[in-house]
């Protein structure tokens, strides 16, 4: 979505082959993208990355079984209002989208791994808290909305993308 736009896009994964094969999927249709391996644990590989944040719904609603992942996406809950007002002067944005279940490999093996845990997510429960499974491109248009211009004024927001899933929790 960001190529077809005319963005340069840089992809960022420790799975090289993974990342690889989404940046030939960008460059074969015209599109520029460049590859960046790297482990999100290791500062100095970070630093060489811009990075757009991703908080999720356990940020502010916790789970079961997942006292760790709801820890560390607390912290991304926050992050974009730190970042902000100590760099909003050098015209620095940063904000954070927040998806409900989404369908990607990630969010899927994720669903997968609950139930092993028996923690009943069934997608009946999925539909019921927010209506049906969101598909990425549904955030990939959020992020590249908060991306231009026109959102320059959008700054240290944590954006909820789950169909208003919190509403009803």
């Amino acid at each position: 979505m960001f190529a077809a736009e005319g963005a340069h896009v840089t992809i960022i994964d420790i799975n090289e082959g993974a990342a690889r094969t989404s940046m030939e999927r960008i460059t074969v249709n015209g599109g520029k993208a460049f590859l960046v391996a790297a482990d999100v644990l290791k500062s100095a590989q970070v630093r060489r990355v811009a990075i757009v944040n991703t908080s999720s719904i356990p940020a502010v609603v916790g789970t079961e079984k997942e006292v760790l992942y709801c820890t560390s996406k607390g912290a991304c809950h926050t992050f974009p209002r730190a970042i902000t007002i100590e760099n909003r002067a050098a015209g620095i944005r940063c904000n954070a989208v927040c998806p409900g279940f989404m369908r990607t490999p990630h969010g899927l093996r994720e669903l997968t791994e609950l139930r092993a845990l028996r923690v009943d997510v069934s997608e009946a429960d999925i539909s019921r808290l927010q209506g049906r499974v969101c598909e990425p491109q549904e955030v990939a248009s959020l992020v590249l909305f908060l991306m231009i211009d026109d959102a320059s004024f959008v700054n240290g927001e944590t954006l909820f993308v789950d169909n208003a899933m919190l509403v009803g929790t």
